[in-house]
């Protein structure tokens, strides 16, 4: 992806609230993990165009991998959203053995499901804050 200072901005961004480590950006470009840290905890103000890049292509690549989950999660996981995320733990840990039948499901466990039931946690949750601001 080609650089620009506002596709940084939202890369940098994205990864922070993801939770990215500096380990794993070291992993992606070979370069100095202590530097990443320092750029995720904000130490360094104004960092290299090089490293700008870096983050930028990492971003680029998450965002991709992201996309491609997100077809098959959405095959899996269609209306998903009319359960809780404890019923969908219920449901799962009582058919456990529909699960294990294949590599695939035992993916969407660990993280399809997961992620599908926080994204429905989150939005609960902004439900309640918007009603709190309306009150």
């Amino acid at each position: 992806m080609e650089y620009n200072e506002n596709t940084y901005q939202e890369a940098i961004k994205y990864l922070k609230d993801r939770g990215v480590t500096a380990y794993e950006l070291h992993k992606y470009s070979g370069k100095s993990e202590s530097g990443f840290r320092k750029l995720l905890n904000g130490t360094v103000d104004s960092p290299r165009r090089l490293t700008k890049e870096i983050v930028i292509n990492f971003y680029d690549e998450l965002l991709k991998k992201e996309e491609n989950l997100s077809k098959v999660n959405s095959k899996y996981t269609k209306g998903l959203e009319k359960f809780s995320p404890h019923q969908i733990g219920t449901y799962i840990s009582e058919n456990i053995e529909l699960f294990n039948m294949e590599e695939i499901f035992v993916t969407i466990f660990k993280r399809s499901v997961l992620q599908e039931a926080n994204k429905i946690v989150e939005k609960s949750i902004e439900k309640e804050k918007q009603k709190k601001t309306k009150n």
